[in-house]
This record gives structure tokens, sequence and C-alpha cells, in this order.
């Protein structure tokens, strides 16, 4: 199985290629997600997720990732790298971004609104945290005991194939989309 972290440096590189701005960005050894830590995200996060219904959660998870991101940064003192790319849950592959979409969207934006993408946020622990994704898979799935659920771990413990594959690093592709619908 691919380590998430080389995933991630060959999304910073594709980002660059690209010519999409970069955060600065550094990784650490250790842990930042613990139970004290989550337990204060949860605190922090309920008011912003009770405006929200879960078909917000479900399709605007780049425009939660921007507003969360600073908050997440505040509660585990450290920078929150926001990452955009696909998910795999067995057998399925979802939100797929190939390099020919990346490159149109920057020349000419979406041709529609039902463009799917989804973003996270990445810790400099390569730790994920993801307001969303359990939402969209409820959905998906047909299980509703996890959606509304935040899904933040380190990807070595994922369980049942689980993985998340960073195509792009930092919020210029979203500003370069104006944020609409996203």
């Amino acid at each position: 199985m691919e380590e998430y972290k080389d995933a991630f440096e060959r999304a910073l590189i594709r980002t660059e290629k690209h010519g999409l701005a970069l955060p600065e960005t550094h990784f650490e050894d250790g842990r930042h997600l613990n139970t004290e830590s989550l337990q204060r995200l949860t605190v922090v996060v309920k008011g912003v997720f009770k405006a929200l219904s879960l078909e917000d959660i479900q399709t605007r998870s780049l425009m939660i990732h921007r507003e969360l991101r600073p908050i997440v940064e505040k509660v585990f003192d450290t920078p929150a790298f926001y990452t955009i790319g696909s998910v795999h849950l067995p057998p399925e592959d979802y939100f797929k971004l190939r390099d020919e979409t990346i490159t149109e969207l920057i020349k000419a934006g979406p041709k529609d609104k039902d463009l799917e993408l989804h973003a996270w946020l990445t810790l400099p622990t390569m730790e994920i945290v993801d307001f969303s994704i359990n939402t969209t898979l409820a959905a998906v799935l047909e299980t509703p005991e996890i959606a509304g659920r935040v899904l933040a771990a380190h990807p070595s413990q994922f369980k049942g194939g689980l993985a998340f594959h960073p195509v792009l690093v930092g919020e210029d592709l979203l500003n370069r989309l104006g944020g609409k619908h996203y």
C-alpha cells in the first residue's frame, strides 16, 4: 500500500506543475490527534455544523474544509494543509481527479455545477481530518448511522481498505473556481 506521505509529496509537485500556489508545508513526527484534542475540536465545530444540513455537508466539502481550516489549526496548534483528492473504499474510487480535469478547470472553470471534488485537511504529521466523507459515504452506502461523523485519524489506522489519495494541496484551485457551489 502506498504511503500517504509519498502521495502527499507527489500532490505538492502536481500542484506546482499546474501553476497553482503552494502553501508553506513541513512534516512532523508524532501525532496531534488524541482524545483530548478531538474533544476540543468537537466542541468548537459543533456550532458550525448546526447551521448545515446533511446534504450541505455532503455537497460542500471544499467550502467546509476551507472555513474550518483555521479552527483546526488553532485547536491542534499546527498548520492544516487543505488537500483535494480522491477517496478509495473498496471496491470504488470516489472523487477521481485527473490531470486533464485540473488543466481544464484552471483554463475554463467547471463546465457544470455537478463537478464532484472532495477536500480534507492534512496535518504535518500526515493525519487526516475530514468533516464530510462519512456523510457522503453514508448516502452512497446507505449507512445513515455514520452521517455527520468526523473522520480524524492517521491513514495507517483506516480499516476496510479506506484510503485517501491527495491530488492537490492548497486552496488555489478553489480560489480560481470562485468557491461557488463547492
